[in-house]
C-alpha cells in the first residue's frame, strides 16, 4: 500500500471508460452529468494504485465475485475497497457494508483529494494528486459504522467517521 500523496495522470482509455459509467448512472439513476462525473472521477485512485505499487492488483471479477465487490487486491492486506473521507465521514452503500460483514472487504482504503479534498473533474494526462490517508480493518468499519440515510432505493447508507494521524 502507496500511503501519503500520490500523483498520476488519468489515461485515455481510463476517461473513456469513466465516461461509459458516466452516461449509464445518469440514465439509470437520474443523477446530474457533474454529480456522476464526480463519482467516477473518485474511481481514479484505486486505479492508480494498482499501477504503481507492485503489492496491488485492481480486481475485475472472477467466478466467485462481481468486479463491484471490492476495488483491489494488496498482498500483505487483502481484498481493499477504496473510499474518499470527507466532513461527514466516510459513506459506504448497504452492498459494500454487506460485502465487510460477510468478510469479503478485508479493509477500507481512505483518501482524499489533495486539493482540499476539492473535486475538480479529470482529463486525459492531466496530472491530479491525492493522499492515500490509511487503511482500516473491516471489523473496525462495522463496529464504528452508523446508518446516515437511504438511497435512492431504501437500502441503508453508512458512515464511519475516520481520524487523520
Amino acid at each position: 500500500m502507496r500511503y501519503g500523496l500520490c500523483t498520476g495522470k488519468p489515461s485515455a482509455i481510463w476517461i473513456e471508460k469513466r465516461d461509459v459509467h458516466v452516461a449509464r448512472v445518469m440514465r439509470e439513476e437520474g443523477v446530474s452529468e457533474e454529480d456522476a462525473i464526480r463519482r467516477w472521477d473518485c474511481e481514479f485512485p484505486e486505479h492508480h494504485q494498482s499501477q504503481i505499487d507492485p503489492l496491488q492488483t485492481l480486481f475485475e471479477g472472477n467466478d466467485e465475485y462481481k468486479h463491484y465487490c471490492f476495488d483491489t487486491i494488496d498482498e500483505e492486506l487483502g481484498n481493499c475497497d477504496y473510499k474518499q473521507n470527507s466532513q461527514n465521514g466516510v459513506h459506504l452503500s448497504s452492498f459494500i457494508y454487506d460485502c465487510l460483514k460477510k468478510g469479503i472487504i478485508d479493509h477500507i482504503v481512505v483518501w482524499e483529494w489533495a486539493d482540499r479534498n476539492r473535486h475538480k473533474r479529470l482529463y486525459i494526462n492531466e496530472e491530479v494528486s491525492y493522499i492515500v490517508l490509511g487503511a482500516v480493518p473491516a471489523q473496525q468499519v462495522i463496529e464504528t459504522s452508523e446508518i446516515a440515510g437511504y438511497d435512492h432505493k431504501g437500502r441503508p447508507k453508512y458512515r464511519f467517521h475516520f481520524k487523520k494521524v
